[in-house]
């Protein structure tokens, strides 16, 4: 809530929606991640370091080899104030930019259909 005026579970139900609106343009093994997302709330247990934990536990089991993504958590938190020294510094640029990006998309000629230009 630091990031944005909304609370996280609105944040995250907002995401999701976006998501599920563009869901038919992913892979299909995508999709069953995002249905996987969905369906156990994935995003909002980000927030806290035993839901990171859990995620990085279930990331190794499935890995073909030995990772050890279930011990990153202490990685984790042992960097977390450098971390987050350099995302409090990143986090204004990449506003910025998605907002200059934003603004290109939204000036943007819509593109013409390639049949109009044939004569068709």
């Amino acid at each position: 809530e630091r990031f944005d005026s909304r609370p996280l579970e609105d944040y995250t139900r907002w995401i999701h929606q976006i998501l599920a609106r563009r869901i038919d343009t992913c892979p299909e093994r995508s999709r069953r991640y995002f249905r996987y997302l969905s369906t156990t709330d994935t995003l909002l247990h980000y927030r806290s370091m035993e839901g990171i934990s859990q995620t990085l536990s279930q990331m190794a089991k499935r890995a073909r080899y030995d990772s050890g993504m279930e011990k990153a958590d202490a990685v984790l938190l042992r960097r977390y104030p450098k971390l987050e020294e350099g995302f409090e510094l990143f986090f204004p640029e990449l506003v910025r930019f998605a907002s200059g990006e934003r603004r290109l998309v939204t000036l943007r000629p819509q593109a013409e259909p390639a049949f109009a230009s044939s004569g068709v």
